[in-house]
């Protein structure tokens, strides 16, 4: 890959290469779903490439993973929840 095809890798619905496209098709969402499971856990994904070689994908992710806890949506009382 070269590097504008490596800049455009991680976003959604691109392809990186018109060669690409005719022979496998679209590249869809499966590299940029990829990067955000990695930085929501706190890692991180990166690519390195040698055009006309190859390109190697490297994922790197914490030991211990914290859950992000969602919004609190719901309004509480001590006598319990509100309407």
């Amino acid at each position: 890959m070269d590097e504008q095809q490596q800049a455009e890798v991680f976003a959604r619905y691109r392809q990186a290469a018109a060669s690409t496209t005719r022979d496998y098709g679209g590249t869809g969402l499966g590299l940029p779903l990829s990067l955000d499971l990695c930085e929501l856990m706190g890692g991180e994904i990166r690519l390195e490439s040698t055009p006309g070689q190859g390109t190697e994908f490297v994922i790197r992710l914490p030991e211990n993973v914290v859950e992000p806890q969602p919004p609190n949506t719901v309004q509480e009382t001590s006598a319990g929840i509100t309407s």
